[in-house]
């Protein structure tokens, strides 16, 4: 290895790296990659290589953190081999997100660029699809309890919610408004890049001489069909899929097909398939390897069936090969094959039945040599070669607002420390520091104790958690609601909101520990509210008048509709836990008034919120208004300040009637508890007068 490159294998300390930057180059700053594994054949392995290597071209140093490295390191490439372990990969990628979090603290870099889903990044190239989207299609709901869900799901939030500045590449158009609809990204936020094909993929002037070596190499005859796969990961890409369809061709032509699979992955379970389909014979697959162009112009016909596939640049590589295409239509560039001519595409939702009779069709059609073509001609116009060129443009434009790198964001586990806290705890023992703070003490329970404390004239109010203990656990167990162990859901919950246009709490410290979840230690620490009012003690002021109850009510029903909206329901909706800025400064979001949701622990998070706890959050927030002197007119004015944009009152009265019926019940229920009976005016406001 050259002295200008070098794999560093990192311990775990935060000692200095080797300065890969010869002397005399301009230096114009140090770019931090991050994968969690490089291989030479995988297609999002390639596309970091080539952006690497073009932003180092332009004067940039390069650092690359990764678990493993396969393969050369490119001159002046610095390697950090991150050194964690775990019995699953999750485990693993989370340790290997929190050492990050640490080595960039100390090591701190101009910008930090992802190639997989982990939080606090500049800049992530989009090479897989939504994995919400994925899991909530394809998976029970028992998956999404498994940790593996729970942590890919929140690192990929940590980059593509609202409240979230990373810069986000795109390869596939196709795959902006699902991330829109699961995260509610800003459009802005997104870089649609064209496809990055590079140029050795085109057919040669001596094609015809290099299908004629390859094909002997393997045996192959001139007149056999040869199907061609690549790709890595054969689950995904259809391998399967593959084999039922050269198993299902008549005899006549099977007998006279070949399938070479090329890409690194497992080979086994697929070769026992094509045993079990009687195909073995008319098979082979390959690992990765460099020499792809010249499968591309030996084979017939590339054979695409994928699961999924956020681009699919195979399909646009085979296409200026002049391979013909059969893919399905869910891959990211599939629209290309239509619009050049270069193949067909097998329709969603797959079909076996209808896969197997259209690679027949191919196999047999006279125009797979317009396919080709089609697909030669379309190499000489195309503007599908300049993806890297255009990611680097971005990756070194300058950012107005760069996102935290990687430590501030930890979102489940771990601990987060704001830099404003720094000089007063440590991450050591942090759970130990927080848990001895002295203040002015609001809860002082065994499970849980809340305190108001001031460091430097700032004051901060401080949660900790002891562990719920197994009783409590099976307690809401058996009464169908999750129980809240720690303070992780409080800090999920207030990261979620922080981009919605919802004012709450400002979280400068968290941090949890322990496995058993009856004991679970954690703490979280959040900025408090000054000169604030509770909607409840305002309620008994003569200063709220008319006009402020009106804005008041109006602003109520809008948080509420933007938390319902973005999959959150709070599970203690009341009055009391709304607090108005006393100051009289307008929030920042259009001059509205600067109204604080708080006390967010037993918040949920889903998709979509269901209507039982919409109307659980609706019917709470209706109850603590009961007493405040509301009217009929109110009641409706908050209901059409709930409703979606561009729905009428008259009609939600008419369809949401039993949404709306039973708000007020559950209002009505939780009123009686407390009182004997309903006074006049609230019986009058409920409608139970009649």
């Amino acid at each position: 290895m050259d002295t200008h490159s070098h794999r560093t294998e990192a311990t775990g300390t935060t000692d200095s790296i080797l300065d890969s930057q010869t002397a005399g180059e301009e230096d114009r700053g140090t770019i931090a990659f991050c994968l969690f594994k490089y291989f030479p054949y995988g297609g999002l392995q390639r596309d970091f290589l080539q952006i690497a290597l073009e932003i180092q071209a332009r004067g940039y140093r390069i650092r690359v953190y990764t678990l493993t490295w396969q393969g050369d390191i490119p001159e002046g490439f610095e390697v950090v081999l991150v050194p964690v372990k775990s019995l699953t990969n999750h485990g693993r990628y989370k340790k290997y997100h929190a050492w990050l979090s640490r080595h960039l603290r100390h090591q701190p870099v101009q910008k930090v660029v992802g190639f997989n889903k982990i939080p606090g990044l500049d800049i992530y190239f989009a090479a897989d699809p939504c994995y919400e989207h994925m899991t909530r299609t394809r998976h029970s709901r028992l998956y999404r309890l498994l940790p593996r869900y729970k942590l890919f799901s929140n690192f990929e939030g940590a980059v593509f919610d609202a409240d979230v500045r990373t810069e986000i590449m795109m390869l596939s158009a196709a795959q902006i408004p699902v991330f829109v609809n699961y995260y509610g990204t800003q459009e802005k936020r997104f870089h649609l890049l064209p496809p990055g094909i590079t140029k050795d993929r085109i057919a040669t002037s001596d094609k015809a001489q290099i299908r004629r070596l390859l094909r002997a190499e393997f045996g192959i005859a001139d007149d056999e069909i040869l199907l061609l796969m690549v790709g890595s990961g054969f689950v995904t890409k259809g391998l399967d899929r593959a084999l039922i369809a050269l198993a299902s061709l008549p005899d006549s032509l099977l007998k006279n097909t070949r399938l070479i699979a090329i890409g690194q992955d497992a080979p086994r379970a697929f070769l026992r398939l094509a045993t079990s389909l009687g195909v073995r014979d008319r098979i082979e697959i390959l690992r990765g390897r460099e020499d792809i162009p010249r499968f591309l112009m030996a084979a017939d016909l590339l054979l695409h069936p994928a699961y999924t596939e956020n681009s699919g640049t195979v399909l646009l590589e085979a296409s200026v090969a002049g391979l013909p295409v059969l893919a399905t239509d869910i891959c990211g560039y599939a629209h290309y094959v239509e619009e050049v001519g270069t193949g067909k595409l097998i329709p969603s939702p797959f079909r076996q039945e209808r896969c197997n009779a259209m690679l027949q069709d191919m196999l047999i059609s006279p125009e797979r040599e317009v396919w080709s073509a089609n697909g030669i001609a379309f190499a000489k116009v195309a503007d599908i070669f300049n993806m890297h060129d255009q990611a680097a443009d971005l990756i070194t434009a300058e950012q107005a607002e760069p996102a935290p790198q990687l430590e501030s964001l930890e979102i489940t586990e771990g601990a987060y420390i704001a830099d404003e806290l720094r000089g007063r705890f440590s991450e050591e023992h942090l759970f130990d520091q927080v848990a001895a703070l002295q203040g002015e003490m609001y809860r002082d329970m065994i499970t849980r104790r809340t305190l108001r404390f001031t460091e430097k004239g700032n004051a901060y109010f401080a949660k900790v958690h002891f562990g719920v203990g197994w009783l409590e656990i099976f307690k809401n167990l058996v009464q169908g609601r999750l129980p809240v162990i720690s303070a992780a859901n409080e800090w999920r919950a207030l990261r979620h909101l922080a981009g919605t246009g919802i004012d709450t709490l400002e979280p400068v410290l968290y941090c949890k520990s322990g496995w058993n979840p009856a004991a679970i230690h954690s703490c979280i620490i959040t900025r408090s509210l000054d000169n604030t009012i509770s909607l409840e003690d305002l309620m008994g002021e003569k200063s709220c008048n008319k006009i402020l109850k009106r804005k008041l009510i109006t602003r109520i029903a809008e948080i509420a509709k933007i938390m319902h909206t973005r999959g959150i329901n709070h599970r203690d909706f009341y009055l009391c836990h709304f607090f108005l800025d006393r100051s009289g400064q307008p929030d920042q979001h259009g001059g509205r008034l600067k109204l604080s949701l708080i006390d967010l622990h037993r918040a949920q998070i889903r998709r979509r919120t269901p209507m039982r706890w919409r109307v659980k959050d609706i019917g709470e927030l209706l109850f603590s208004a009961l007493e405040a002197g509301l009217t009929k007119r109110d009641l409706l004015r908050f209901i059409r300040s709930y409703l979606p944009e561009g729905t009428s009152l008259r009609a939600s009265l008419s369809r949401d009637r039993v949404f709306w019926n039973r708000v007020q019940r559950r209002a009505v229920r939780l009123y009686l508890q407390d009182h004997d009976t309903l006074n006049l005016n609230i019986a009058r406001l409920t409608g139970l007068d009649r």
